[in-house]
């Protein structure tokens, strides 16, 4: 396969346009890894549902194999108090999804199960990532999605803010979907800045629906 061909494999997976830039610069050395997550059940009244009604995460991993990546997949089940636990054998696997929901804000509120693919451009980045996921260790899960180290420093430190100033171009800020310090907010922009130019120059379809939904996300 080409890496046109694959380029436009990926374009028609049916997910959120972030997830596939994501994956889009880990395969391109532009980041050093990514990762995306699904509820493979979750409880609605009840009510059970099975990832496999969700075919795109399927495609993603089928993707992420032509394209070469190093992964793995994951197979959890996340408590009320956001622990982590292997399905398969019940064993603790860390509390990076506590550390998720407590960055965006919103606390777990019932438990779920959840396959992860945890991606990376080679097997030494994955295993870092892989090393992260297990521990939440803050800084080296920073590291692994490519974010500069003074934005990391501030995120661990409790001093970060949102990439929210008007200054940012558009082209910059669409893909600017992470925390920066209040001191160095100039340079570390500079990384989403490079990001923005990779996807431009690699799939215009993905690189305007960023800015669509930026455009969107300003006006809301």
């Amino acid at each position: 396969m080409s890496d046109g061909e694959l380029i436009r494999r990926l374009e028609r997976i049916d997910i959120y346009n972030h997830v596939l830039v994501e994956f889009l610069l880990v395969w391109a050395k532009a980041k050093p890894a990514t990762t995306w997550h699904t509820a493979t059940s979750f409880y609605t009244e009840g009510l059970p549902t099975d990832h496999r009604t969700h075919p795109q995460f399927d495609e993603l991993v089928a993707w992420t194999k032509a394209a070469g990546l190093a992964y793995e997949l994951h197979d959890e089940h996340i408590d009320d108090k956001g622990r982590t636990f292997d399905r398969k054998t019940g064993k603790p696997t860390g509390e990076i999804y506590s550390a998720r929901y407590r960055i965006a804000g919103e606390p777990l509120k019932t438990a779920e199960d959840r396959l992860t693919l945890l991606a990376a451009q080679d097997a030494k980045w994955l295993t870092k990532l892989v090393e992260a996921d297990r521990t939440g260790d803050d800084k080296l899960l920073g590291t692994c999605f490519g974010f500069a180290l003074t934005a990391i420093q501030a995120y661990v430190a409790g001093t970060c803010v949102p990439p929210n100033q008007p200054e940012i171009p558009l082209e910059t800020r669409a893909f600017a979907h992470f925390m920066v310090s209040p001191d160095h907010w100039q340079d570390e922009v500079g990384v989403a800045a490079r990001w923005s130019q990779v996807v431009k120059e690699l799939s215009p379809k993905l690189y305007e629906a960023s800015l669509d939904y930026e455009r969107r996300r300003r006006r809301s």
